[in-house]
C-alpha cells in the first residue's frame, strides 16, 4: 500500500472522528465489557505484534475500535462485520472448540496469516474483513500516543510547504 494514501486515510479518519467525538463524548464502559471487543483486542495483538502494548490497563484497544464502530458506522456495515467475525468464531469453534480470543497466540497468528491468504479461504469474504479489521486496528495505534509519537516521530509543529517529498521505504516522519 502506498504510504501517503494510508496516512491520507488515517488523516481523514481521524478528523472525522474527532469532529464527531468533540460533539458526543464516546463512552467506553459498555464497549469494554462486550464480547466484540474481546475478539477485538485479541485481533491488534495479533496484527500490532511487537507494537502492541497496553501502558493504560483501563483503556483496551478492543473498547476502543468497538465504541468508534458504534459511533461512526451505520447499523448496516456493523451488521455486516460483526455476521463476518461470527464466521471467524465458527471457524475456531469448529476446529479448535475455542473463541478467537480463548486460542494460543500461535494458533491465533496461524488463522490469521490464513485470512490474509488469498488462496485459501476460512469463510466468504474473509480477506476484506481481516483487511478492514487491520485498518481500524491501525487507525487506533497511529491515533493514539504511542504510535504517533514514536513510532511515527510525529513533529507537531509544520516545516515550510513542500509539494511532493519521495520518501524512502525507511522514511518514518510526517508532519502535520
Amino acid at each position: 500500500m502506498n504510504r501517503r494514501s494510508s496516512l491520507k486515510l488515517l488523516a481523514s479518519s481521524g478528523m472525522g472522528y474527532s469532529l464527531m467525538t468533540s460533539f458526543s463524548p464516546l463512552s467506553l464502559e459498555a464497549s469494554e465489557k462486550s464480547t466484540e471487543a474481546a475478539l477485538l483486542e485479541s485481533l491488534a495483538r495479533v496484527v500490532l505484534g511487537d507494537y502492541y502494548k497496553n501502558p493504560q490497563a483501563d483503556l483496551k484497544k478492543g473498547a476502543f475500535i468497538h465504541c468508534f464502530m458504534e459511533q461512526c458506522w451505520d447499523t448496516e456495515d456493523q451488521q455486516l462485520f460483526w455476521e463476518s467475525a461470527a464466521k471467524l468464531q465458527g471457524y475456531c469453534q469448529k476446529n479448535y472448540r475455542q473463541n478467537f480470543e480463548r486460542l494460543s497466540e500461535t494458533k491465533q497468528q496461524k488463522i490469521t496469516t490464513l485470512l490474509f491468504s488469498p488462496k485459501k479461504h476460512l469463510f466468504k469474504e474473509d480477506n476484506e474483513w481481516i483487511g478492514l479489521t487491520r485498518q481500524l486496528v491501525l487507525f487506533e495505534f497511529f491515533s493514539g500516543q504511542e504510535g504517533a509519537t514514536k513510532v511515527l516521530r510525529h513533529l507537531p509543529i509544520p516545516g515550510r510547504y513542500e509539494g511532493n517529498i519521495l520518501l524512502l521505504p525507511t522514511d518514518t516522519l510526517f508532519r502535520n
